[in-house]
């Protein structure tokens, strides 16, 4: 698995799964505002799900991972209370996924631009305000997609597609990497019918997109359990037999089964 730098050193990093902008431009536009996530709100999913993630990391010795911050027995008294103030700060509603996902994995401590993990939500900040040099690189070469390509999810989204006018406004809840732009983001700008957030990993030119938190976090668990060859987007007949099972979503309406 290789992920590229893309400050100072850009590279030729391609997932090879991803189609280019002409092989989506004919398809029908997402209109994700309309669309149910396949969310269904569970604790005891995420607790199944962070555990087997947990395991198989372990498992795997993987040097650097974002369950390593994950204690199941750590005895911490994070919880609504800690949600419900970053929600006020930001001035925004955390999508469902999300805050079950933070009750479970109940963070404990921050992380650097140059460290691998989750943040608790007191440390969530907006990408601007994470990383100015970040949002300066971006948008010195500007891309924004157009609708067609830019709301294509699933294995047939275009890596190289972005909103580089969102960025600015993405929230910054985590890190999959060393790499100053490997950042793991939620754009509020960009919510489904049951109010999820469209997530994303930030790429070394471009981004990949999973319409809610849910989904990218079953995308992220697969890069990192199985290290495959190349970074997310998976089928979702990739995700079969691994520790997504542990997370079902209904009626995938972005990839085929």
């Amino acid at each position: 698995m290789v992920l590229c730098g893309l400050i100072g050193s850009l590279c030729a990093c391609h997932d090879g799964s991803s189609a280019s902008p002409q092989d989506v431009s004919n398809d029908p536009m997402i209109d994700i505002a309309h669309k149910h996530s396949g969310y269904l709100p569970s604790s005891g999913s995420w607790k199944a799900f962070l555990a087997c993630w947990k395991d198989r990391v372990d498992v795997n010795d993987l040097p650097r991972s974002v369950m390593y911050q994950y204690d199941v027995t750590r005895d911490t008294d994070f919880g609504p209370i800690e949600i419900a103030r970053a929600e006020d700060r930001l001035g925004l509603a955390f999508s469902k996924s999300y805050i079950d996902f933070m009750l479970e994995y109940r963070p404990v401590a921050a992380i650097s631009p140059s460290s691998i993990g989750m943040l608790p939500p007191s440390e969530v900040s907006r990408l601007a305000e994470w990383s100015p040099e970040l949002i300066r690189e971006l948008e010195r070469y500007p891309v924004e997609s157009s609708d067609d390509v830019y709301f294509v999810y699933g294995t047939r989204q275009d890596d190289s597609s972005s909103r580089t006018s969102l960025m600015r406004d993405a929230l910054v809840i985590g890190k999959y990497g060393d790499a100053l732009f490997e950042v793991i983001l939620l754009y509020p700008q960009v919510r489904t019918k049951d109010g999820e957030m469209q997530g994303a990993l930030l790429l070394h030119s471009g981004e990949y997109r999973a319409p809610s938190f849910a989904e990218l976090m079953r995308q992220l668990s697969f890069l990192e359990t199985r290290r495959p060859e190349h970074v997310p987007p998976y089928s979702q007949a990739s995700l079969q037999g691994s520790c997504a099972d542990r997370l079902p979503l209904v009626e995938v309406w972005w990839d085929s089964p």
